[in-house]
């Protein structure tokens, strides 16, 4: 099994790559779903009724040539209710440039450097390594 990040992972990262997903709204869904969740549980659930909320991300690479993923994030949660349960689902993705160790980010972290001729206007990147 590939063991990734030698030297730990980067919680910083991922909770910045958090809230950046589905452009701030995921992280605001995952919160609403808990308290919904938890304040339906302390009125109807007990030790066998629970609530739950979950969380899932599947990764998919964006093509071949690039170090581009889409992640795809589908938050479930279930709630008890005087009658039963109430389910919800709601799935969304977000394109994600992978950096050196993993690193999540929306553009590119090792862009380079960009020139412009003052003359034409041309641009040129002088890709970093």
């Amino acid at each position: 099994m590939h063991q990734g990040n030698l030297q730990g992972p980067n919680t910083d990262n991922f909770i910045e790559a958090l809230q950046e997903m589905e452009a701030g709204v995921l992280i605001n869904k995952l919160a609403s779903m808990l308290q919904d969740t938890a304040l339906a549980t302390t009125i109807h659930g007990s030790k066998r009724i629970k609530g739950k909320v979950t969380l899932e991300f599947s990764i998919s690479k964006i093509n071949n040539d690039g170090n581009m993923v889409n992640i795809d994030h589908k938050i479930t949660y279930s709630k008890p209710t005087p009658n039963g349960k109430t389910t919800e689902e709601a799935t969304t993705s977000t394109p994600f440039h992978v950096g050196p160790r993993g690193i999540l980010s929306l553009h590119p972290i090792n862009q380079g450097r960009l020139d412009i001729d003052k003359g034409t206007g041309e641009i040129t990147n002088h890709p970093s390594h």
